[in-house]
This record gives C-alpha cells, structure tokens and sequence, in this order.
C-alpha cells in the first residue's frame, strides 16, 4: 500500500518493490508452510506466482514500451494468466463442493439403511409375537 501513496510518480519503482514483496512472500510461504492445510498453502504460492507474472507483463505497460504490438499481446496475456488463475480456484472449489455433497449424501444414505434396518428389526419382533 504504501508503494502506492509514496511512489505514485514513480510506476517502474512501484513494480519493481512489489516484485521485491511478492518474491519474499513466495520464499516465506516455502519455507514456512503457515497454513494446517497443503492445498491451503500451495493454492497461497499459485496467487503470487501469478502475481509475479502479472508484474513482469505489466513492466511492458511503463515507459519501457518496446513495441506497440507487443503490448497488445501482452494484455491478452495478462488477461489470460488472470483467468486460469482464476479457473484453478473455481475448479478447487467446484472439486471441495462436490465432496462435500457426497459425503454428506453417503451420511444420509447410511441414516436411511439404519432407520430402515431398525423398522425392519421391529416388523421381525412384531410378528415373532
């Protein structure tokens, strides 16, 4: 944030210190696995690896402009980073709903065989008398 207020003139500097940010972030995550969960902390790595693509594209859009066409392709690019960053965490959380339904189907299904098999042990008892 404060790459924002104290370097708005400078958006080359502003880059560059973020890189900086998001590179140690990525050196602390692999070192330090923070979170309890494995995908919780690789999911963390892919946010600032596409952060760190995300940085290099958006060098070409300073006054470091090496071609016109260039930077239009890049853009698509940039665009397309975003949504396969964007496409992984909705399949992960597609695949986390699924299972999470299941399960909780499977619950069910067992309560039903359960109460079923109770009924059934009764209708038994009924008829023995």
């Amino acid at each position: 944030m404060f790459t924002v207020v104290w370097l708005g003139s400078l958006p080359s500097l502003q880059l560059l210190v973020t890189y900086l940010v998001t590179t140690t972030v990525i050196l602390y995550l692999l070192y330090f696995w923070p979170y309890e969960s494995t995908f919780d902390t690789l999911s963390e790595i892919l946010n600032e690896v596409t952060t760190l693509l995300m940085l290099y594209i958006m060098l070409s859009f300073t006054d470091w402009q090496i071609d016109e066409q260039l930077v239009y392709f890049l853009g698509y690019v940039f665009s397309a980073i975003m949504l396969l960053n964007f496409l992984a965490h909705f399949a992960a959380l597609m695949v986390g709903t699924v299972k999470s339904i299941v399960q909780k189907g499977k619950r069910q299904w067992n309560k039903c065989k359960a109460r079923k098999g109770i009924e059934t042990r009764q209708m038994e008892t009924e008829r023995k008398l």
